[in-house]
């Protein structure tokens, strides 16, 4: 069956070793995965008037203009958050109006896109990414992109290396659940990725998946730097569910 990906903002509404934590983990300058919009902002030291927001029930999305990233001045930054709460509803990813009132600011930052004009120095950016994430860097990383749950095949997209991307990663996400009980995770996850139809494709989320991604592409001229970081807010959130430090 033909799978049809989301628009991010809209995936957004739907939705190592042992010891492998969030400290480990690559982050976007100046932001931690477990922030709050308004976090980020006083992070940048931003006032709400200058950033572009918009909220839309799970989702709530920043955007910055003409801010420099990673050596270049980007066209746009533009920061996903994600509200993985569940509410009196207890079910996701419905989101009632009683919810959203109720689980407001309880966002947290689940990805990053930044997008440079065209002719920006794609070496440049490379460089200070292999500066700051050098020993994240890996030859190809699968990504799982949220998809419509209308189409029954889980969405995996590989991307490789090559001499117009650079590709970074954090540990599989098997990794950080060893040792722990994975019974419970998978039930949950569930909860969070509608596309986990099967045993399979648990397995593979658990074995090419990673807790955060980094993806910068050339793209002709108008480079692109990207961070994914869904699993990870959706394994935190599990954990302190679940009463885990």
């Amino acid at each position: 069956m033909r799978m049809r990906y989301l628009p991010v903002a809209m995936a957004a509404l739907l939705c190592g070793c042992v010891g492998a934590n969030e400290q480990n983990v690559p982050t976007f300058p100046q932001t931690r995965w477990n922030m709050d919009a308004a976090t980020v902002m006083e992070a940048y030291d931003l006032e709400p008037a200058s950033v572009k927001q918009y909220d839309a029930g799970r989702g709530r999305t920043l955007v910055l203009s003409g801010k420099e990233a990673f050596g270049a001045r980007a066209e746009t930054i533009t920061f996903l958050f994600i509200n993985l709460k569940q509410g009196e509803s207890g079910d996701f990813p419905a989101f009632s109006e009683s919810d959203q009132a109720a689980l407001n600011h309880q966002e947290v930052l689940a990805s990053v896109l930044v997008q440079y004009p065209k002719e920006t120095d794609w070496e440049t950016i490379v460089s200070e990414l292999d500066a700051r994430y050098g020993k994240a860097a890996v030859e190809e990383v699968t990504l799982f992109p949220l998809f419509s749950a209308l189409d029954a095949n889980m969405a995996v997209q590989q991307v490789e290396a090559s001499d117009g991307c650079k590709v970074w990663g954090s540990e599989p996400i098997e990794e950080w659940l060893d040792g722990k009980d994975a019974a419970y995770f998978e039930e949950n996850w569930k909860k969070y990725r509608p596309d986990l139809a099967s045993e399979e494709d648990w397995e593979r989320l658990c074995r090419e998946g990673r807790m955060v991604t980094i993806v910068c592409e050339e793209n002709q001229g108008a480079p692109s730097v990207r961070f994914d970081a869904y699993d990870l807010a959706v394994y935190n959130e599990l954990k302190a569910a679940a009463g885990e430090d």
